[in-house]
């Protein structure tokens, strides 16, 4: 997770921020209302089904949010030798 450049991929988009994954995962999935990949993404035939959602304070939110940045190393971000993981750059 890369909270310092602006954009949070997941799997079928982005979001805005960290707070929106994390209720994300503990609404145990979301629910995309416009665009191609619009849907209930809890009824999909591939979806996790022990992925159930979980309870989470503002307290363990915030705890949560400043554990992943700290795992954000911006000297790997920064370097463009990581750029692209589709091929190898040397």
């Amino acid at each position: 997770m890369d909270y310092h450049s602006g954009t949070l991929v997941v799997r079928g988009g982005s979001v805005n921020s960290p707070k929106e994954v994390i209720h994300i995962y503990a609404d145990g999935g979301r629910n995309i209302v416009s665009g191609p990949d619009r849907g209930e993404g809890r009824l999909h035939q591939f979806y996790g089904k022990r992925i159930s959602g979980f309870s989470i304070t503002r307290e363990e939110e915030k705890d949560l949010i400043n554990f992943l940045c700290v795992l954000t190393d911006s000297t790997v971000l920064g370097n463009h030798h990581f750029a692209n993981s589709w091929r190898m750059q040397l």
